[in-house]
């Protein structure tokens, strides 16, 4: 078990390295979202509070480890850095504002892929993408499908459904920090993005609760993973053939 423990805090320590080098200000915020719906989720079960108390210490002293590896590194002040406005945000914006206009002007959208054929920069924003390619009843479709999303995965977390071992929790962090992404980067291409969906439409599609397990729907959300406790069994009653004889005559 502490074997266990150790090994899960070093692959934490890894990912969350990885995210920092990546220096992409996106990824951290991803990964910020992430872990704070995490904590919310654990917080509202059985047990939540302690539980969540534990993973708090264990991201804290993860982001201790995190920052003594970048400061032997050296690699703090170009992470401070990469944290302030580049000088090529201003082209974000200004394509992101011409986008707007783009589709305003183009009630059908111009067609997927075009935005390139009037804006030397990518919009850097799925909504905006969506908005110019596809137009308003385009973007009213990928606001439905971030929507529905979002509500099933919230569903599976308070109903307590995994997806086949992957935490309703996890794939509720991963969606929202997904949906944050959208608004700063292009993720309608990202292949990932389709994969969370499709494991949060897998979980909601399971088989519901029973009518003997609907009473115990409300307090799902505090057991992680829908494990349900198992109804007891009356013991069973071992009667002598020779005395049911007895009783027969």
């Amino acid at each position: 078990m502490r074997l266990s423990r150790v090994w899960g805090a070093c692959v934490l320590v890894a990912l969350c390295v990885g995210v920092l080098l990546s220096y992409s200000r996106a990824a951290w915020a991803n990964l910020v979202i992430a872990f704070v719906v995490m904590l919310v989720v654990s917080s509202m079960r059985r047990t939540g509070a302690r539980r969540a108390l534990r993973a708090l210490i264990v991201l804290l002293a993860t982001g201790g480890a995190v920052l003594m590896l970048l400061s032997v590194t050296g690699a703090v002040g170009f992470l401070e850095h990469r944290a302030q406005l580049q000088s090529y945000d201003t082209q974000r914006f200004a394509a992101q504002s011409f986008g707007w206009k783009l589709g305003w002007a183009h009630p059908v959208g111009i067609g997927p892929g075009q935005f390139h054929s009037y804006f030397p920069v990518d919009p850097h924003s799925t909504f905006v993408r969506v908005f110019s390619e596809q137009g308003p009843f385009g973007l009213l479709i990928w606001i439905a499908l971030l929507l529905a999303t979002l509500v099933f995965a919230l569903r599976n977390v308070v109903v307590g459904r995994d997806t086949y071992g992957i935490g309703s929790a996890a794939l509720l962090g991963a969606w929202c920090g997904l949906i944050f992404n959208s608004t700063v980067v292009d993720t309608l291409h990202w292949r990932h993005l389709w994969v969370v969906a499709a494991l949060i439409w897998a979980g909601a599609m399971r088989t519901r609760p029973g009518p003997s397990e609907g009473a115990s729907s409300a307090g799902e959300l505090a057991r992680p993973n829908g494990r349900r406790p198992r109804p007891r069994r009356a013991p069973r009653t071992i009667v002598h053939p020779r005395a049911a004889s007895a009783r027969l005559r």
